[in-house]
């Protein structure tokens, strides 16, 4: 599990509580309330992270079964955070969503939308709003200097992937999409220059990872000799 560079605690994080009407039970509220705040936090990107010891009250649901929902999560959503392991929040929001679909009562199914209500809260709370907006500002203008570096420092003069000669409108083509994995998103080695073509058809697939990267070049043929070292340096991280 990668480290999180940064965390700050949902408990010094302000964020305001929805009121809900009398069908809903006080004492319950209180106890997501509170597990949210204990059990979550947020990392430089303003992204939530969720504490895996916390997820039988998150979700509602005992220790056993919590820990069956865990194992079943992708590794690259789990972080290690002072020790715990810590689930990434759209992991955490999609779990939520499924269990009240099929919550098997109505009185589970409300406190799964209290605890999906917290998530949410601490997501769009001022401080992690703004942390948020600013850090994609900040990386945005950053990631406009990749193309030039990894050209650069490669001396790339052949599309990555095709083997085409280089366009002037070529383009650097995250290998892990940044807006998923932020925390690459300024790594010139979690990217390929290729052409503006190329990377239309890497988009239109919908390509968020190297695994899915390199069945689409499978199918089209292309290069995939990127791959293992991919592999090897990012599964290291």
């Amino acid at each position: 599990m990668n480290e999180v560079d940064f965390f700050r605690y949902s408990r010094d994080i302000y964020f305001t509580m929805k009121e809900y009407d009398n069908t809903y039970n006080e004492n319950v509220i209180k106890q997501i309330e509170k597990a949210w705040r204990d059990g979550s936090g947020v990392d430089g990107f303003g992204h939530v992270w969720v504490d895996t010891d916390f997820f039988h009250i998150i979700l509602r649901t005992d220790k056993s079964n919590a820990r069956y929902i865990v194992a079943q999560i992708d590794q690259r959503e789990i972080k290690e955070i002072d020790g715990k392991a810590y689930v990434h929040g759209p992991e955490v929001l999609k779990l939520l969503d499924s269990e009240r679909l099929y919550s098997g009562t109505i009185k589970r199914a409300k406190n799964l939308v209290v605890s999906r209500d917290t998530y949410l809260a601490i997501e769009d709370s001022d401080s992690v709003s703004l942390m948020r907006a600013e850090n994609m500002e900040q990386m945005s203008d950053e990631r406009k200097k990749l193309k030039k570096k990894r050209i650069s420092q490669f001396n790339i003069t052949f599309d990555e992937l095709t083997g085409e000669v280089l366009s002037r409108n070529c383009q650097f083509s995250h290998i892990r999409s940044w807006t998923r994995y932020p925390q690459y998103a300024l790594r010139i080695d979690n990217g390929l220059i290729v052409n503006m073509d190329t990377h239309s058809i890497i988009t239109a697939y919908g390509v968020n990872d190297e695994e899915e990267l390199f069945v689409l070049c499978q199918n089209k043929g292309w290069n995939i000799s990127w791959y293992q070292k991919y592999k090897e340096d990012f599964e290291a991280l």
